[in-house]
């Protein structure tokens, strides 16, 4: 079940953190800057009235709870590159 403070969209769907239900903590691999993403995201939302201050606190406070394993993207430049008529770049990483 999807937390109460995310509505959603392209954008908070891949940056959001996932949770599963009845789990305190979930892992997940994303690039490093992941974290600075998700609060941008939050930050868009609760600046364009959105979401109120409330929700970008428990979205934050969710993001805190989650383990977050980082995953180098170098590697994957070459195939990204390949994927570039079909996905982003972030939907390639």
């Amino acid at each position: 079940m999807p937390p109460s403070w995310r509505t959603p969209s392209p954008t908070t769907d891949r940056l959001a953190p996932v949770r599963e239900q009845g789990s305190p903590t979930t892992h997940i691999g994303r690039r490093p800057n992941m974290v600075v993403e998700v609060f941008s995201a939050v930050r868009g939302r609760w600046l364009g009235d959105k979401i109120t201050e409330e929700r970008a606190q428990d979205a934050l406070s969710a993001m805190r709870m989650t383990a977050i394993d980082l995953v180098a993207t170098t590697p994957l430049l070459t195939r990204m590159w390949e994927l570039r008529s079909n996905v982003s770049g972030y939907d390639a990483a």
